[in-house]
């Protein structure tokens, strides 16, 4: 196994051929339900993603009644997670590189989920929403690159394209629910 080149040890069996528990490893150790966990955690981490991401768009309604913002203001409530968003990406991908993918996104997870808990306590001060929403958008611009990361390095190349098609598809469904 181990005196393989790259491509014969890309999927290996371990174990006897007659055992029923043999699994399929490929060179890092992770076994093809460990693939279907790690694109079904991503995917879950996607549709979060996008549920937090959009419930403001339903949310600024009464949110603008209710304190007084003009369309204007709801642009600047609205745009305000892209600005923390896209200065977050490259950062996202080098975190994920030096860190690790998984690590990455727990954290990513969490800052995010923090954010979207302080919206409805900081609505009555609009620079703090502001503040608020920004920190939300770079919690979410540190997840994707990791998601990316985590399938470029446990994923086999022939599986890629399903797996991040299938995860991307957690964008739609999020902005459904």
């Amino acid at each position: 196994f181990f005196g393989c080149s790259p491509k014969e040890r890309t999927w290996a069996v371990i174990g006897p051929s007659h055992d029923a528990a043999a699994k399929l490893y490929d060179a890092r150790g992770f076994t093809m339900t460990s693939h279907v966990v790690l694109v079904i955690i991503c995917f879950t981490a996607n549709i979060l993603c996008y549920v937090d991401r959009t419930n403001i768009s339903t949310a600024i309604i009464p949110m603008a009644s209710l304190y007084k913002w003009d369309k204007v203001a709801q642009g600047y409530v609205l745009s305000s997670f892209f600005v923390g968003y896209i200065s977050t990406q490259i950062l996202g991908g080098w975190l994920a590189m030096r860190y690790g993918g998984c690590r990455v996104l727990v954290a990513a997870v969490i800052i995010w989920s923090g954010f979207t808990l302080l919206t409805p306590i900081a609505a009555p001060s609009f620079n703090l929403l502001l503040l608020v929403r920004i920190g939300m958008g770079m919690g979410e611009g540190i997840a994707l690159p990791s998601i990316h990361y985590l399938v470029s390095r446990y994923i086999p190349a022939s599986k890629r394209s399903q797996a991040i098609s299938f995860i991307g598809s957690g964008h739609g469904l999020g902005m459904i629910v």
